[in-house]
């Protein structure tokens, strides 16, 4: 291996940046059949109720109210101009820890890309509208799982209700050390991988550049029962192993990057293999990828929280 370009792929194991043997732990050549075909409900097929009148217990995100938030007028309508009212903020949904990811669908859903937190608007006088909400977590106790919990959101009315909860298991494929570890799931017709990678930032396959605030990522293919399907994706993770030894340590700066990898992943099918075989190859991103991920890692206030990072900030300063 060269020091400029680091290359493991699922044909390579040998030089040690692959997990160690485990029961979930992929094979030497893991092929889509070696893949257990798990069934995964589409958020989008959700059949949404009328109407949310109570908030379930036990929920992976917390419920905040933004101040102000007026009353919910269950007779919302028209105002006398034909409008409909203000824009209101109603409800903000925030998970409950960096491995919680949040999902949503419909038109009151603010910004996709920050899928650590959800927040809600609507004019006051529209009707109440329900959409749902997928929290995705990583469990690694015993085999590894991607547990996802449906719920579904009033945000008018401040209420979550659970829906349903289904579990996925998954098979290791690769950990590259420094915070980033890849897992995999196959649906029929579909591979999918499960990055987790804390306060991560990423070029998607698409070329948007998104900060992972949850810390996990799923990049799918679509297999369709063909071989020769490609794509890759770039993905940094962020150096908080030492705070306190950054110069000029300031609550609201980035925190510095760690590592940077650019990723290729294939499904493809030689005269030698019986079956489609995964592959993944881990390589340096260009200098203006490394840049564009570089400007979406975190800051040290959303990392170690306001509190901290404001009382490290102080202390540090003290030293100098």
């Amino acid at each position: 291996m060269t020091r400029r370009r680091t290359l493991c792929t699922a044909l390579l194991c040998a030089a040690g940046l692959w997990a160690p043997a485990a029961a979930q732990s992929a094979p030497a050549r893991p092929t889509l059949a070696q893949f257990p075909i798990v069934s995964m409900p589409r958020q989008e097929a959700l059949t949404l109720p009328d109407k949310v009148e109570q908030t379930s217990t036990d929920l992976p995100f917390e419920v905040i109210f933004p101040p102000g938030r007026p009353k919910q007028d269950k007779k919302a309508k028209k105002s006398a101009d034909g409008s409909y009212g203000e824009y209101q903020h109603w409800l903000t949904l925030k998970a409950g820890g960096n491995d919680v990811c949040l999902r949503a669908t419909g038109a009151s859903m603010s910004r996709s890309e920050d899928r650590d937190k959800l927040e809600f608007y609507s004019y006051s006088g529209y009707p109440q509208q329900v959409v749902s909400v997928r929290a995705e977590r990583l469990e690694l106790d015993k085999t590894p799982e991607l547990v996802i919990e449906d719920f579904f959101v009033s945000a008018r009315a401040g209420h979550v209700q659970h829906a349903s909860t289904t579990r996925v298991p998954l098979v290791k494929v690769a950990e590259m050390g420094k915070g980033l570890t890849v897992y995999a799931f196959r649906e029929p017709h579909r591979l999918s991988l499960v990055l987790s990678a804390p306060g991560a930032s990423m070029i998607m396959p698409n070329a948007s550049a998104v900060r992972l605030g949850c810390g996990v990522s799923r990049v799918s293919l679509e297999t369709n029962g063909r071989s020769g399907v490609a794509t890759s994706f770039a993905l940094a993770v962020p150096d908080i192993s030492a705070p306190e030894k950054v110069d000029g340590f300031r609550s609201w700066n980035q925190v510095p990057m760690q590592r940077a990898w650019r990723m290729s992943v294939s499904v493809s099918q030689t005269s030698r293999d019986p079956a489609p075989v995964l592959s993944l190859t881990f390589g340096d991103p260009s200098p203006p990828v490394r840049d564009a991920l570089k400007q979406q890692m975190p800051r040290w206030n959303e990392v170690l929280g306001p509190t901290r990072a404001s009382e490290l900030e102080v202390k540090l300063a003290k030293r100098q």
